[in-house]
């Protein structure tokens, strides 16, 4: 978690359009929990509980952004989730981290490894079909902030 705090912390310094949503309480990791069904691995818990979620110019790490983490909004873990599985039937062993349209980057919560953490899948609505490519959350966010930070390197120059 070390290299995503590196990273959010120099894109939150040096990078317009990138925010966090700041820290969110257990109580509220474990409210979203029970609200979706799930047990969230442990990478993405810490992250909610130390970011709460992440966007740069309307591209998001799905996370909480509110006091009330069920509420409605872009880039909302829970709306997001909900808002594919009402509409195109996403399985509800899918937590959308990264809403695309047509394939959004999911926690794929039926194949947690010993140490809790789960794979995280890209899902295509279309053919009904996943790919893996991350094997955790962790791995997904670094690789997300990372790109951004390449977006963005001409600061780091």
């Amino acid at each position: 978690m070390k290299l995503i705090q590196n990273y959010i912390e120099t894109l939150t310094d040096h990078v317009e359009g990138f925010a966090t949503a700041g820290p969110k309480s257990l109580a509220k990791v474990a409210s979203l929990e029970r609200a979706l069904a799930v047990t969230l691995p442990p990478s993405y818990r810490d992250f909610l509980q130390r970011y709460g979620a992440v966007s740069h110019f309307g591209s998001y790490i799905c996370g909480i952004w509110h006091a009330d983490p069920l509420r409605a909004t872009d880039g909302s873990v829970y709306n997001e989730t909900i808002q594919f599985r009402t509409e195109d039937d996403l399985p509800a062993h899918l937590i959308v981290i990264e809403a695309d349209p047509d394939a959004p980057c999911c926690i794929d919560t039926r194949k947690p490894s010993t140490n809790g953490e789960c794979p995280v899948v890209c899902y295509d609505l279309h053919a009904r079909e996943s790919e893996q490519i991350a094997s955790s959350f962790e791995a997904f966010a670094q690789e997300w902030l990372e790109l951004r930070a390449m977006d963005e390197s001409e600061w780091m120059n």
